[in-house]
């Protein structure tokens, strides 16, 4: 399970996304998507409601690293 963390509003903060791929092919991360479409044309909702959760955050797809500055808005 992952740790809950406790954050400043007006900090910036940087999260290295964990990931693994036993054969080595290439990782990319991406955001979830709330209408996405997974194998066999299956839409799924993948936010479950939580998608946008920090409006700030950028992600690098290339390195799977999230940088968010909280502030209020």
């Amino acid at each position: 399970m992952v740790p809950v963390k406790l954050l400043r509003l007006g900090y910036s903060y940087t999260w290295l996304i964990p990931t693994a791929d036993t054969d080595g092919d290439t990782v990319r991360c991406r955001w979830a998507n709330s209408t996405a479409t997974v194998p066999n044309n299956i839409r799924a909702d993948e936010c479950a409601g939580i998608c946008n959760t920090f409006p700030n955050s950028r992600l690098n797809t290339s390195n799977c690293r999230s940088m968010s500055i909280l502030s209020f808005e």
